[in-house]
């Protein structure tokens, strides 16, 4: 069985179910099918392992009908609404770091994460875990590592019915160590921190975005969703994706800043560094970078569409580089004068 023919059938049989909740289980099949192929597999093989789609539609509405049966306030309980039933709210688990943390290590499975500011006390991560959800939290020599994996044996549906999948991390401001995050099939953000010495994110399936602070060695990394950086600083900064657009906007990284994505444009607005790569395939390079043309030896090339800029260019004792590739898609880098 084909994709399209799979998933039409799945949705089909599962008319009972609200629009919301039908189209979490259909996106969620549509993003393993694409995992598997992305990794060799025969799609219609892949499809065959899930099983007939009617009969995975049976279990996952028995399973949405016996969440709410368990979650079901008495009708002589006191707390009984006018419906007469409500699903009790899941509980927020937090796990602080217990000692002086220098690395963050967060890794999670079909689960936004977002790495977000605060004030002070301990690194702590924020998680409502579902009845699929494994949690291991370690900390040992400085590091503190959270690892979030999904059990999917035994699939309750409901988990991811009942409310949004994210897991918070709250970075205190006093934080310059390392970070390191991961997720697949979900969004990946951090925003607002502080100074750090390095940072390591890393998503598929999934928009990732990094926005207003300091990092001195950045490394970003997703497949099949949009990347954005936005208002970063720092030393270095090699960003990619594939199959979704590559921005980053009034970003200053000091070394080098790499751009880079497959089957998709790369936008860079308001970037400053000593050494720029913008590289791309079925796709624009679109740029405006802050300083002077001829401080940098440039090459670029393309095919099949306009560039503004020559293919090769030095002048004697230039220390910058500029480096931008595409194909099947026009060069458009211009220069602004830097800024003060």
């Amino acid at each position: 069985m084909k994709r399209e023919e799979f998933l039409r059938q799945l949705a089909a049989a599962l008319v009972s179910l609200s629009d919301a909740e039908r189209a979490c289980v259909i996106d969620y099949y549509r993003e393993m099918i694409c995992d598997g192929v992305e990794n060799g597999k025969d799609e219609e093989e892949l499809i065959a392992g899930f099983g007939n789609p009617r009969e995975i539609a049976a279990q996952i509405l028995k399973e949405s009908r016996e969440g709410f049966q368990e979650h079901e306030v008495p009708a002589e309980s006191p707390q009984a609404g006018s419906a007469g039933a409500a699903r009790a709210a899941p509980e927020e688990s937090v796990y602080p770091a217990r000692g002086a943390v220098h690395t963050v290590v967060v890794a999670a499975q079909n689960t936004a994460v977002e790495l977000r500011p605060v004030q002070g006390g301990p690194v702590t991560v924020r998680f409502t875990p579902g009845t699929n959800d494994h949690v291991e939290v370690y900390e040992q020599g400085g590091v503190f590592s959270f690892r979030q994996t999904m059990t999917f044996s035994v699939f309750h549906w409901r988990d991811l019915f009942s409310r949004p999948r994210r897991i918070c991390v709250d970075i205190p401001a006093s934080f310059a160590g390392e970070i390191r995050a991961s997720t697949g099939n979900a969004r990946l953000r951090a925003a607002g921190l502080g100074s750090l010495r390095a940072m390591t994110l890393s998503s598929s399936n999934g928009h990732l975005s990094a926005e207003g602070f300091r990092c001195e060695n950045l490394r970003a990394r997703t497949s099949n969703g949009a990347l954005e950086l936005r208002g970063m600083r720092g030393g270095a900064c090699t960003a990619q994706t594939s199959n979704g657009r590559a921005t980053a906007e009034g970003c200053v990284f000091r070394d080098a800043l790499s751009l880079r994505s497959s089957n998709g444009a790369v936008c860079a607005q308001d970037v400053e560094s000593d050494h720029i790569e913008f590289t791309t395939s079925n796709g624009s390079v679109s740029a405006v970078i802050r300083g002077d043309m001829r401080e940098y030896a440039v090459r670029s090339r393309t095919s099949n569409a306009s560039n503004t800029l020559p293919p090769e260019l030095a002048y004697p004792g230039q220390k910058k580089s500029l480096d931008v590739r595409t194909s099947n898609g026009r060069i458009d880098v211009r220069f602004a004068p830097a800024q003060a």
